[in-house]
């Protein structure tokens, strides 16, 4: 993407330097996820970390932007005379980690903060996992990433007074709209799939059961986060679950006796106007625990 708007659009005056933040950032943004990654980060932390002080006083600082911004400073400092050497020095490396995780998320008026869009979702971030799990998982997608690409322009636009955009030819249109249909056939079929769901609850119900297993979870994340101490923190993989002793609802996993799906219901829509609804599956509240149900 940035390569192509530098050849389009010379007049961005984007430098050699300023491209390769780009592609770094673009490389390490995931780099701060935990053992199942999104699994880790929305539903195990907040449980595991409620009642601890430093976790309540900046909950933000434990999300996996934070946590990649730790984890590419450990990369450049043990590497730092190589990106040197490819001239990202102080600034840059700032500049990379403000790409990873904007200071003002969704407020930013140059297009370069936009490696994820929160605006309208259309961006590199979402193109990757688009791309990737529907190869991973066999789905057909018509989405045609290239097209886009190509068909993308930098333009002052919007309410506040020279705000930049990423903006995309009309004739990309019904592209864009393969795009969206792309995704909500990954969230239908795997993301929020009843079963995918269920399993996520297992795992992270399995992981708080072990006393040892949350503890040690618990304090690579307090280590990383307060001490930046990434050590223990990046030694965690998705082994943590195979390694757990004796676990009832791990081996439940294994041999897919599942949390039955009991209904779904919607919550969160502010008024009519509102179209984005949150679809929570209900468990088995005999299978759960009394705060799953």
């Amino acid at each position: 993407m940035v390569e192509t708007l530098m050849k389009k659009q010379p007049d961005l005056d984007i430098t050699y330097v300023e491209a390769l933040c780009v592609k770094v950032a673009g490389l390490c943004h995931d780099l701060g996820h935990g053992p199942f990654s999104h699994t880790f980060d929305a539903m195990f932390i907040p449980k595991a970390l409620k009642d601890d002080e430093v976790y309540k006083k900046d909950e933000k600082k434990f999300k996996h932007e934070h946590l990649s911004e730790l984890v590419f400073d450990k990369i450049y400092e043990d590497k730092k005379e190589d990106f040197l050497k490819y001239g990202l020095g102080k600034h840059e490396r700032k500049a990379v980690k403000e790409l990873i995780n904007p200071p003002n998320r969704g407020k930013e008026k140059s297009w370069k903060g936009k490696k994820a869009n929160k605006a309208n979702g259309i961006d590199v971030d979402n193109w990757d996992y688009y791309l990737r799990d529907c190869n991973a998982l066999g789905l057909t997608s018509t989405f045609q990433l290239w097209r886009l690409m190509c068909n993308a322009k930098v333009l002052r636009t919007g309410k506040t007074e020279g705000t930049e955009h990423i903006c995309f030819a009309k004739k990309t249109k019904d592209n864009i709209m393969e795009m969206f249909e792309t995704r909500n056939l990954l969230h239908k079929k795997a993301c929020q799939h009843r079963v995918c769901k269920a399993v996520e609850l297992m795992i992270v119900d399995a992981l708080l059961e072990d006393k040892e297993t949350k503890e040690r979870l618990r304090n690579a994340v307090i280590k990383a986060v307060e001490d930046e101490n990434m050590d223990e923190y990046l030694q965690l993989t998705d082994s943590v679950l195979h390694d757990l002793k004796d676990s009832e609802t791990r081996n439940r996993i294994y041999c897919r006796e599942l949390y039955g799906f009991k209904e779904e219901f919607t919550e969160g829509q502010k008024d009519s106007k509102d179209t984005d609804k949150c679809i929570h599956h209900v468990c088995d509240v005999m299978k759960l625990k009394s705060d799953c149900s």
